[in-house]
């Protein structure tokens, strides 16, 4: 029955070709080559029409797809979310109420609990984030804020965390008199901390320096990242803001990691009006080592934020 299927649109093509071929010869009578010429015509166009149709047809199945796979996430994602407030919730009982009546053995193995339902909630709330940014239902509301703030504060919070890794951050504000800048302020703030995080996990304690830059660029303001970590091997560069990608280098020096940081993070500056890109200090011809460190760089447009009129917010 498939096969019959299959081959029906290639007959009605080659009946329907005929068909026109006859109607156009029978009107232009004798003159055979310009029926010919018609009919061609004709046939041309009927097979442009059916291609498109199919064309149609298909990117309407491939959008009906991906809806529904963003509903699947979504729905899953939530249902995980519950079990997993109540098992917070009642580690942190249990380690409020009984922490003197536990054993050493017992509170290792609460902390190990405590870890793991932080590890799979960080990773419930970045597959909710990315189907919001995926299917457009994420809220973008700037408002006018002052960005070399914004960007302070962000490096702010993240400062005990890098310590605690021996790691530093520095962010040399301008001495500039800007304007203030339509942001989202929570969605500007997850694009920094997702690349410092980044930038603090895959640089080596001895040698972990963060230096995050701001620079004017025509339209946009152009926000660096560059840390001298284990850098970005050559055949990882093209796939490196895939969904769920992460380099070789990068799973042997941290086995935790979802491969959705960098993803989301590019979601958010291009729904955003931004671009983001990134450079290697190894350079094109040189051989690559794991102390060349990486740039990230993206861009926020002077006018603003795009806004979208989203119905959720971002998990943080």
């Amino acid at each position: 029955m498939s096969k019959n299927l299959k081959i029906l649109p290639v007959i009605c093509l080659f009946a329907l070709g005929g068909l026109l071929f006859f109607l156009g010869a029978g009107w232009l009578g004798a003159n055979q080559k310009m029926a010919y010429v018609v009919s061609f015509i004709l046939l041309e166009n009927v097979v442009l029409l059916l291609y498109l149709f199919a064309s149609v047809k298909k990117i309407a199945k491939l959008k009906k797809d991906e809806l529904m796979k963003n509903d699947f996430i979504s729905f899953v994602s939530h249902q995980l979310r519950t079990p997993l407030t109540v098992v917070k919730w009642n580690v942190e009982m249990l380690e409020d109420e009984t922490t003197d009546k536990l054993s050493t053995k017992q509170k290792q193995f609460l902390n190990q609990i405590r870890l793991e339902e932080k590890q799979i909630s960080n990773l419930v709330s970045s597959l909710l984030n990315i189907s919001r940014l995926e299917s457009g239902r994420i809220k973008i509301d700037p408002m006018p804020e002052d960005i070399l703030a914004a960007i302070s504060e962000t490096v702010n919070e993240l400062s005990a965390y890098a310590r605690a890794k021996h790691c530093s951050i520095s962010f040399t504000k301008p001495n500039l008199s800007l304007p203030p800048v339509s942001l989202d302020k929570a969605l500007f703030k997850q694009v920094i901390l997702n690349l410092l995080n980044n930038a603090i996990n895959y640089s080596k304690s001895d040698r972990c320096g963060v230096k995050v830059d701001f620079k004017d660029a025509k339209e946009y303001y152009m926000i660096s990242v560059a840390d001298d970590g284990i850098g970005i091997p050559p055949e990882a560069c093209e796939r490196i803001f895939s969904k769920f990608f992460r380099a070789e280098n990068a799973i042997k020096a941290n086995s935790v990691g979802t491969g959705l940081g960098l993803y989301m993070t590019k979601l958010i500056v291009e729904i955003s009006g931004g671009k983001i890109w990134f450079a290697t200090k190894n350079g094109t011809g040189n051989k690559f080592q794991e102390k060349d460190g990486t740039t990230f760089y993206f861009t926020v447009p002077k006018k603003g934020m795009k806004k979208n009129t989203g119905s959720k917010g971002l998990l943080v």
